[in-house]
């Protein structure tokens, strides 16, 4: 098989948010650049030039919408992955992915015959109240998708205090006994008044990614390299939300590329 390098996975990854972006388009589905992905267009006009992902989030009352236009559709050698697809979606995230490719498991170094291969993740946007409190709901989610982490955690390669901790945690509690109580807070949630922020729970930063919906405003169009993707229609409130001075470049010792193993099938 051969190497994918960064170059390479960029224009992969690119094609992967152009098929994306049309079936939002052609659909109705509203959707904005997350993370990394939005501070690339903004910074980079583009991929952070160390980044190998990309991000993007759906509204909750249009993010089922698109699972069931992406399983009526001729897809090609796209696909997307829910977690009941794939062992490697443990959350309520979607993951579109280029199925001429593989990519090796995490921290196994293997390439399984059900591996993802170069994708895209998209995350849904809950509406939350914003309250970030200690004891709050959105505290108790995130307490609980950090304690969820530790339970389904590839032991091997990881420092001893992780190892122990990930074993006590696996004895006690299970993958479905978290995604209940989850699921519930999440419900609970949304419910209550006020629901003004979009939450994305499942995003790298935790509660820093429950923004005000009024940031995100309208999806509006920026140019990332060759193409044009929606982000948030206030994009220097949300970039400073998550980073601060965002348009600082970070040392080099910590601009660290994640690409695993890829591979042309």
């Amino acid at each position: 098989m051969k190497e994918i390098d960064l170059k390479e996975c960029h224009k992969i990854l690119l094609a992967l948010g152009r098929k994306f972006h049309s079936i939002c388009v052609e659909n109705e589905i509203p959707y904005y650049m997350l993370g990394g992905t939005m501070l690339g267009a903004i910074r980079h006009k583009g991929f952070i030039p160390w980044d190998d992902d990309m991000e993007f989030g759906i509204p909750r009352p249009y993010f089922d919408k698109f699972v069931a236009v992406c399983s009526g559709c001729d897809m090609g050698y796209y696909k997307l992955y829910t977690r009941k697809d794939s062992f490697m979606v443990t959350n309520d995230v979607l993951k579109l992915a280029d199925t001429r490719t593989v990519v090796e498991e995490v921290f196994k170094g293997k390439i399984k015959d059900d591996s993802i291969g170069v994708n895209i993740d998209i995350f849904p946007l809950d509406l939350n109240t914003g309250d970030k409190s200690k004891y709050s709901i959105n505290w108790k989610i995130e307490k609980a998708l950090k304690i969820k982490g530790y339970v389904i955690l590839d032991e091997s390669n990881r420092p001893l205090l992780k190892k122990i901790a990930a074993r006590v945690m696996k004895s006690l509690l299970s993958v479905g006994m978290l995604d209940n109580y989850i699921n519930k807070l999440m419900k609970q949630e949304a419910k209550r008044e006020s629901l003004t922020f979009y939450a994305n729970y499942y995003g790298a930063w935790g509660m820093k990614e429950t923004i005000s919906r009024k940031i995100f405003g309208t999806p509006t169009l920026y140019v990332f390299e060759d193409a044009r993707f929606y982000g948030a229609e206030y994009s220097d409130a949300y970039l400073k939300s998550l980073y601060n001075n965002y348009m600082n470049l970070p040392p080099e010792n910590k601009r660290h590329i994640h690409l695993e193993g890829c591979y042309w099938k």
